[in-house]
């Protein structure tokens, strides 16, 4: 009887000395490889920025600029807008919830930082804010060329019918022809030097504490357009979306210091992303005072998204790569 011949097996493609399990470890090493490398190439990916932004209007814009700008840039964004009150969003970027948010200088320093003495001087404003918010991992990156400051608002068809241009002239009415007037302000802003009651002081009128009313900023507009209140603490960037029912009253003894908008980055971000620096610096050059005033006006009927993009277009700022010079 013949010996049986086994079939031979194809030759192998492994490299001699290559076990099959190694072979297999080998093959799933080239599949990986080269998205490992791609990760290292644009690291961006891989960590997501948290941008956040308060409950306002102007916030609401500013945010969705910086999560549409962001991610046109390559960044991975998580988009925060509408978060809370300005006191939430302050948190939640000290204690490291979020990343990124716009507010701005005076604000920081008297109400976040609760400061009692505003600092009327920008620069040193500037210095002493970024170097205490430095101890907090907290990095203020630019100021943008815009500014605000607060005021007293009222309702235009009652300021015009009481000739109310100023701060003076509402405090003459209130003294002499109406005592029970009614105010409407943020409760962190009632008690401060810096805050109302430092504006009785300067301007002589205590406003009755059992018709002052407490709630924010938006809340205080929307009851002095329903009569609710006669006044009420209102930001003078705020005016154009809230025109032409709404009037800001001239303060006419210049108590409240003009503040500016500046950007906050937790800083082991900036330190993984040196380039977010510069970044945000070309955005924050186009966010000046009538570009606010502008985008204002367009959200009373607009989406702050469709306002954002089209800041964002007019502007050339969603291009990763600067305009060539032979580009018309």
């Amino acid at each position: 009887m013949k010996n049986a011949i086994s079939p031979q097996r194809p030759a192998s493609n492994r490299p001699a000395g290559l076990s099959r399990a190694g072979w297999r470890w080998a093959l799933v090493a080239l599949l990986v490889l080269p998205l490992c490398v791609a990760c290292r190439q644009n690291p961006r990916k891989q960590t997501t920025i948290i941008v956040a932004g308060a409950n306002s209007p102007e916030q609401r814009v500013l945010t969705q600029i910086t999560v549409q700008y962001l991610r046109a840039k390559g960044f991975r964004v998580e988009d925060k807008t509408d978060l809370g009150e300005p006191w939430a969003v302050r948190t939640a970027l000290e204690s490291g919830g979020i990343d990124l948010c716009w507010e701005y200088t005076g604000d920081t320093w008297l109400v976040h930082m609760a400061h009692d003495q505003p600092i009327i001087d920008a620069e040193l404003l500037w210095t002493k804010m970024r170097d205490e918010d430095a101890r907090r991992d907290i990095t203020w990156v630019v100021r943008a060329p815009a500014e605000r400051s607060l005021g007293l608002v009222a309702r235009a068809d009652v300021a015009q019918a009481n000739k109310w241009q100023t701060i003076a002239d509402l405090i003459r009415h209130c003294m002499y022809r109406n005592a029970k007037m009614s105010l409407c302000v943020p409760q962190e802003r009632y008690t401060p030097p810096s805050g109302i009651r430092g504006l009785e002081r300067l301007y002589g009128y205590r406003f009755p504490e059992d018709l002052v009313q407490y709630g924010s900023i938006e809340e205080g507009y929307q009851a002095v357009i329903n009569g609710e209140c006669d006044c009420a603490l209102g930001f003078t960037t705020d005016m154009p979306y809230h025109a032409p029912t709404l009037v800001m009253l001239q303060d006419n003894r210049a108590f409240f210091p003009p503040s500016h908008l500046a950007v906050a980055v937790r800083t082991p971000l900036l330190q993984e992303f040196p380039e977010l620096s510069q970044a945000l610096s070309d955005l924050a050059q186009a966010l000046d005072q009538q570009a606010l005033a502008d985008m204002q006006r367009d959200l009373v009927e607009e989406k702050p998204a469709t306002v954002a993009k089209r800041f964002l277009n007019e502007h050339d700022l969603l291009r990763d790569k600067p305009k060539q010079a032979n580009e018309q």
